[in-house]
């Protein structure tokens, strides 16, 4: 104060008015860094939607596993990456696997499924246990949401789903989901191109056999099904015709893209066995990551996992 009476009481003025403008500045700055609940959009121009990064979506609540989703967010607010699509790349890779997870035939671990050098590149202690595992849920989340970051998710992020795993449907397929555990509409899976109730008796039909084991040639109740043999007969009780194989039904109908995909519509994958056919396993979608289809499991609902979106063909839309 005495430096101000000695420059005079309009400089000293002039100096408040310095000083406050200064702090409002920062002030300003302040929150515009950390003030939480920003748009998605605006933080990371390349994702394609504009929700909220704050309050999950109903399907979130539904899917994730309540211990994981602080886990998700607390990263994604470390790394800047939006918590949803670290939960669809869990769910894509392994559906939320905590402990005990499946190696890769290519040899990708744990929940996050990383290749050991991958994961030693990136490697961080999510759960400041002083190490950082593979294996260990916390962190291979944490891992994973530095990788993002490194590899430009806030200037390009499908490129830097991308190159988590070099798929373009596994890219479409994470912000798909991604989308889903937003606050918002989930989409284009809303409603049935097949109409509410032909749907409804397409699945009418589908469920009566699940948990039934899948058998090779089979087509009909009495033998079993394989996978076109199943689309075939359901499909077929509600006056739609298919023909036998996934090739056949693929070449059939009329080929959409993941983001016009709806339930009731076929999706189609390639290489799930050797043949000369480019197409050789197929489903029915039904939307919300999930397809219902005869496979090695049974028949039922299955997640389209890290195995399925890899062997990704495309959808289809009965005429």
């Amino acid at each position: 104060m005495e430096n101000l009476h000695v420059l005079g009481p309009e400089t000293a003025k002039r100096t408040w008015k310095v000083i406050l403008i200064g702090v409002g500045i920062f002030f300003f700055m302040f929150m515009s860094l950390f003030a939480g609940g920003g748009s998605v959009l605006q933080q990371n121009q390349g994702l394609q939607w504009n929700e909220s990064i704050g309050d999950p979506s109903e399907y979130a609540r539904k899917m994730i596993p309540a211990d994981l989703l602080p886990l998700y967010m607390q990263a994604g607010a470390k790394y800047n990456i939006p918590w949803q699509v670290l939960a669809a790349i869990h769910m894509t890779e392994t559906t939320f696997c905590k402990k005990g997870c499946p190696v890769s035939s290519a040899g990708a671990e744990g929940p996050m499924q990383f290749m050991p050098s991958t994961f030693a590149a990136y490697a961080v202690d999510g759960d400041g246990d002083g190490k950082a595992d593979i294996q260990d849920v916390a962190d291979a989340i944490f891992t994973a949401a530095h990788m993002l970051a490194e590899d430009g998710f806030n200037k390009n992020p499908r490129q830097a789903i991308y190159a988590y795993n070099h798929s373009d449907a596994y890219v479409n397929h994470v912000l798909g989901l991604a989308q889903q555990f937003s606050n918002g509409d989930i989409g284009g899976e809303v409603g049935s191109p097949l109409g509410e109730a032909k749907y409804q008796a397409l699945m009418s039909e589908a469920t009566k056999y699940e948990g039934r084991p899948y058998v090779w040639g089979g087509s009909n109740p009495s033998t079993g099904f394989d996978c076109s043999g199943l689309t075939q007969w359901v499909y077929g009780s509600i006056g739609i015709q298919l023909p036998r194989t996934a090739q056949q039904q693929y070449d059939a109908v009329q080929h959409i893209s993941q983001a016009e995909a709806k339930p009731g519509d076929l999706i189609f994958f390639s290489g799930t066995y050797d043949t000369t056919d480019s197409v050789t396993h197929v489903g029915i979608y039904v939307g919300n990551g999930k397809m219902y289809d005869a496979d090695d499991y049974g028949v039922g609902y299955h997640d389209l996992s890290g195995y399925w979106m890899q062997h990704l063909y495309g959808f289809g839309r009965v005429k």
